[in-house]
């Protein structure tokens, strides 16, 4: 579908099902839309397509619509051989899969199943009740990769499941499985509880927000923010200022998890109950991210909790953040990683990065930390600007949470203390030991053989020594076995032979061989020549 507004519309009072089988590409450009949708106190259908690749661009949509007083929005379901994608454009309304109703009536869930997927520059995939209603789950299973990018100034790129202001009811989930998620410049996974809108005066949305669940075979990476600066990459359950209600919780289960830059995970109800956030990974790097649980109000009881569980590495730089924090009279969330190695590099700016659950008039949470290892990081109370990472359960009007930490590895165990003086390697290279002029030394040893000067060939005049015949110890061999019997009587000599232990000049020049003087301590190895005789 391409042009000015063609669409394919299933639009009566109750509106049927629409089901596209393509063999090939399935296109929908520049203002067009497959959409079913009810005016009618009737519902809405489904919306199911069959294809090798769809691509939506230039404001187009695929939707499931309740534009009626009362009615369910259909469900909407794809099934794509290689990949979606899913763009926006220079407007300020952009490309979208949604469902939607209106004063009465719940959404349907947005199922995706594909090779890949991929959204940038404003693209949504969207749930919202406007009325009395609950939102649909969405979930999307990609094989190779799901990302949620932003480039451009555009409305925000999001995945998200929302109540809307004036909704009652529950928000959807959530539910990721793919290898590889991709969340930059703004992108987001989204699932919220809205605010009052004062200027159609509508109180906050009412009721639970949906939870968010991610299954990241290989990685999850999270980085940037929108290039307005106006919104950070990350991963959001929250419930907004203004909200009668509670957020989502989320779950993430990954090999690698990366947030940089600005990046964000977060579940937040500032004036209510938040939700838990569960992240089980082999590794996971902040670096200039932030983890964060925060909650609110004057429920004594309101708190939100951080549990990490990582296998290998928990790695934290450049002012990064995991904070369980409370306002108000709510108590501080509890924070709770296990992992091998907590690691914390040193501060580039005016603060460092910290793990704190602190708290204003309630009680701080509590932090408990289980590490074989924990390094660049203490337990102190955070100060603004102090340059330092810090460890922290403090509260500003209430009680203090505790800090527990349990290691096996001392920190400081097995550490040396650098030079400050760098060495040049050039100092450390032995001298050619043959150069003129110098007092090098070179030494001969062994039987004899080399010539008297490096420069000179072997000749006739240096020494030689033959190897050392043996000493005949034993009698004459016997001539036959009574012979022998009578030569095993015969008495052993009475002279023992010792081996030789050193050498000598004699007063002809010739080498006799010694044995050590046992009465000697001193070197016997050389003894004193004649006159004349090379001592070597």
């Amino acid at each position: 579908l391409s042009g000015i507004s063609p669409q394919l519309v299933s639009d009566t009072l109750k509106s049927g099902k629409i089901l596209i089988n393509a063999t090939g590409a399935v296109n929908v450009d520049n203002f067009s839309a497959i959409a079913s949708i009810s005016y009618g106190s009737g519902d809405s259908g489904d919306v199911i397509l069959k294809a090798n690749s769809l691509k939506l661009t230039n404001i187009s949509e695929i939707s499931s619509r309740i534009f009626a007083e009362k009615g369910n929005s259909g469900n909407i379901e794809f099934n794509i051989t290689d990949g979606i994608t899913i763009s926006g454009s220079d407007e300020v309304s952009n490309s979208s899969v949604a469902t939607a109703t209106n004063k009465v009536g719940s959404t349907g869930r947005i199922e995706i199943n594909s090779g890949w997927l991929s959204l940038t520059d404003g693209a949504a995939i969207r749930n919202s009740v406007l009325g009395n209603g609950s939102t649909g789950d969405i979930i999307i299973h990609s094989e190779k990769f799901i990302a949620i990018e932003n480039s451009s100034q555009q409305p925000i790129t999001q995945i998200r499941t929302l109540l809307e202001p004036g909704a009652v009811g529950n928000g959807g989930n959530i539910n990721i499985y793919t290898r590889s998620l991709y969340l930059t410049g703004g992108g987001q996974l989204l699932t919220s509880v809205s605010g009052a809108d004062l200027e159609n005066m509508l109180p906050g949305g009412k009721g639970k927000g949906g939870n968010i669940n991610i299954e990241a075979i290989d990685s999850v990476i999270i980085s940037g923010v929108s290039p307005d600066k106006k919104f950070a990459s990350g991963i959001f359950a929250d419930a907004e200022p203004g909200a009668d209600g509670s957020a989502g919780n989320t779950h993430i289960t990954t090999n690698s998890l990366s947030v940089a830059d600005g990046g964000e995970i977060k579940v937040s109800n500032p004036q209510g109950q938040a939700g838990t956030l569960t992240i089980n990974a082999n590794s996971l790097t902040l670096d200039k991210g932030r983890i964060i649980a925060e909650t609110g109000g004057n429920a004594i009881s309101n708190s939100a909790n951080i549990d990490l569980n990582i296998s290998d590495i928990l790695r934290i730089e450049n002012e990064s953040l995991i904070s369980a924090k409370a306002t108000d009279k709510a108590n501080g969330g509890n924070i709770k990683i296990d992992t091998p190695i907590l690691l914390a590099l040193s501060p580039t700016g005016f603060e460092g990065s910290d793990i704190k659950a602190n708290a204003e008039r309630g009680a701080g949470g509590n932090i408990s930390i289980n590490a074989q290892g924990i390094f660049g990081i203490e337990q102190r109370k955070v100060i603004d600007g102090n340059q330092t990472n810090d460890i922290d359960a403090s509260s500003q009007f209430g009680q203090s949470g505790q800090v527990q930490i349990n290691t096996t590895t001392d920190p400081n165990q097995g550490l040396v203390e650098l030079p400050a003086t760098v060495v040049d390697p050039s100092t450390l290279v032995a001298q050619n030991p043959c150069k003129r002029a110098s007092s090098s030394e070179f030494t001969r040893s062994g039987r004899g053989g080399l010539p008297p000067s490096l420069s000179q060939d072997l000749n006739g005049e240096s020494i030689q020594v033959g190897l050392v015949e043996p000493a005949n110890v034993s009698a004459d061999k016997p001539e036959s076995k009574s012979d022998f019997n009578q030569a095993s009587a015969v008495a052993q000599p009475s002279s023992q032979i010792a081996p030789a232990q050193g050498w000598v000049y004699n007063s002809k020049g010739e080498v006799v061989l010694v044995a050590y003087n046992s009465a000697v301590t001193a070197s016997q190895r050389l003894q004193t020549a004649p006159a004349g005789c090379p001592v070597f």
